[in-house]
């Protein structure tokens, strides 16, 4: 088992990479939210420059709606705050890549399976394999 107050929160990350890149931007690069099936994914790119022609990060986020929690109404911001932290972790070079948030969610889904209609398999998710292929990119170049 793990202890989440052993993870850094996203918050605390974002500032510390205001704090090391003044000039960075966040740009979020691809937004797929699928409302019927109660899902999103987001992929994030920073820029330690706002001029900068390529991201230093990037990484991916994905969210499913909840029918209770913060992820009942907000389950959208939650994706793209998640990308950033996780996107905010590669540029800083984290110890631990997870962020707080991203643990509790994780002992959240341990604790209580997930009401969806989503079977696997039932539709294709391409974009996101092509957000993963895209992350997978940016590592190796």
């Amino acid at each position: 088992m793990f202890n989440v107050n052993d993870y850094e929160d996203v918050a605390t990350r974002i500032r510390r990479v205001h704090d090391n890149y003044p000039l960075v931007r966040f740009n979020v690069r691809e937004l797929k939210i699928d409302h019927q099936a109660g899902y999103c994914y987001v992929v994030t790119e920073i820029y330690r420059d706002a001029n900068d022609a390529h991201p230093a990060a990037v990484d991916v986020a994905y969210e499913a709606r909840s029918d209770k929690g913060v992820n009942r109404d907000f389950w959208v911001e939650n994706c793209v705050t998640s990308s950033y932290g996780r996107s905010a972790g590669l540029l800083l070079g984290v110890e631990k890549r997870p962020t707080k948030q991203d643990m509790e969610k994780a002992q959240r889904l341990t604790a209580e399976p997930i009401k969806s209609d989503y079977k696997p398999g039932s539709k294709p998710v391409e974009p996101l394999a092509a957000a993963v292929a895209l992350v997978q990119w940016h590592m190796v170049s």
